[in-house]
């Protein structure tokens, strides 16, 4: 129910009002980032890392977020958060999420062991596997939960969003990969299973080969 209603009264707009008010504040280039809740509990703030050209506005990352709720902060170069996480049956978990401001974006997911990522760990850790995927969207599925990421936008003000759930808790997402540059908001497409038809197209082909 959580992630039928993240965009009920508003709350989206909201989000990103919020941070888009804080980023004009402040001028050069920011990522404007957004992450939903839709668990059916309150997800922490475990740690975080910056790149070594990135550091946090005074919107500071959201320390808790509410089941059914948005946190926004705005990021100006590379970051990841690390969010506990718990599936339904009260196991904690790391989900992970890292992006870079690059034309058009970069961005990765990740769902690891309770502890897997350390407070003060490297940025270089975090780098790697986004490098390695070169990806503006990206998806994981692991121990009953489900984290979806997108990147998108200018690259002077891209939007990053970030959407975690319980696996299964809608019943046609999307695991295919879009063939085009997603639009912004591509994280909330993917979760409920939107394909466009460069999509569609691209699996054809696949099958076919």
């Amino acid at each position: 129910m959580a992630f039928v209603m993240k965009n009920a009264e508003g709350k989206d707009s909201n989000a990103r009002e919020f941070v888009e008010a804080r980023g004009a504040k402040y001028p050069g280039e920011f990522v404007m980032c957004l992450i939903y809740n839709a668990t059916g509990d309150t997800i922490r703030l475990q740690t975080y890392c910056d790149s070594t050209d990135g550091f946090v506005s005074p919107s500071p990352y959201p320390m808790l977020i509410m089941n059914g709720q948005w946190g926004a902060y705005l990021k100006r170069g590379g970051g990841a958060v690390v969010y506990a996480v718990k599936n339904e049956f009260g196991v904690e978990y790391q989900v992970v999420f890292t992006y870079r401001p690059l034309e058009p974006g970069r961005v990765y997911t990740e769902i690891k062991q309770r502890d897997f990522y350390k407070p003060n760990d490297n940025w270089q850790n975090f780098l790697t596997p986004l490098d390695t995927n070169k990806s503006y969207i990206y998806q994981a599925h692991e121990y009953g939960l489900s984290s979806f990421a997108s990147i998108g936008g200018t690259f002077r003000s891209p939007v990053f969003e970030g959407i975690i759930t319980l696996d299964g808790a809608w019943p046609n997402y999307s695991r295919v990969k879009p063939y085009n540059p997603p639009s912004i908001g591509y994280a909330s497409a993917l979760a409920e299973g939107i394909e466009d038809d460069a999509s569609t197209e691209q699996d054809a082909a696949g099958n076919n080969a």
